[in-house]
């Protein structure tokens, strides 16, 4: 049995492991399609790795895997780096477009997703659906100007560290607004503090 601390540290690992494989073999190596093999191989035991933690497979590091897999594979295969640059781009897309269609037929993903660490209104859900869509698509486009526009190292510097900044300030933001839009859990009162009749 796992304690509380391994637990965390193991999630940490399978979460955050594969993107600094890839770093760490990029910049050891100058060689992007060595760090896309990484990418590839790290993604599988994060896979593996959440599989022994949760003892089940999430919806996300799958469709994570799936992803890096397809683009990943390619990116090999083809020996063109044309395709992991654009897996952001599309994976975020997808995401965008999954949440606003959610959105349209009164299916809260990210609710589902998250409601066991945050207790807030459906009408905060709403507008955070909105928000992390518009995010995802935000994000896509970045990804866009930055391959497009600039070299390799700085196109790998922001996905590792400009997209990890940019995550950390869009939460940071939405603090006041969880906290303002928080469910507060109602409790009864004890059976001997209730009137008798």
């Amino acid at each position: 049995m796992l304690s509380p601390q391994n637990r965390q540290m193991l999630k940490n690992l399978a979460e955050y492991g594969p993107l600094v494989v890839f770093f760490i073999l990029y910049y050891t190596n100058k060689d992007l399609f060595w760090a896309t093999g990484g990418l590839l191989i790290a993604t599988v035991i994060s896979v593996l790795l959440t599989y022994y933690i949760e003892r089940r497979l999430p919806f996300l590091p799958i469709f994570t895997a799936f992803a890096v897999g397809i683009f990943g594979g390619l990116t090999l295969i083809l020996q063109d780096d044309l395709f992991i640059k654009i897996r952001p781009t599309v994976v975020n897309i997808i995401f965008g477009l999954v949440l606003l269609i959610g959105l349209v037929k009164n299916k809260l993903f990210l609710k589902i997703l998250l409601s066991k660490a945050l207790q807030i209104s459906d009408y905060a859900w709403r507008i955070m659906t909105i928000r992390w869509a518009i995010f995802f698509f935000i994000l896509a486009l970045l990804n866009e100007i930055v391959w497009r526009t600039q070299d390799e190292e700085f196109w790998v510097n922001y996905k590792v560290f400009g997209v990890m900044l940019l995550n950390f300030f869009f939460l940071a933001f939405h603090i006041p607004f969880i906290q303002r839009n928080q469910i507060k859990e109602t409790t009864l009162p004890d059976k001997e503090n209730q009137e008798k009749p």
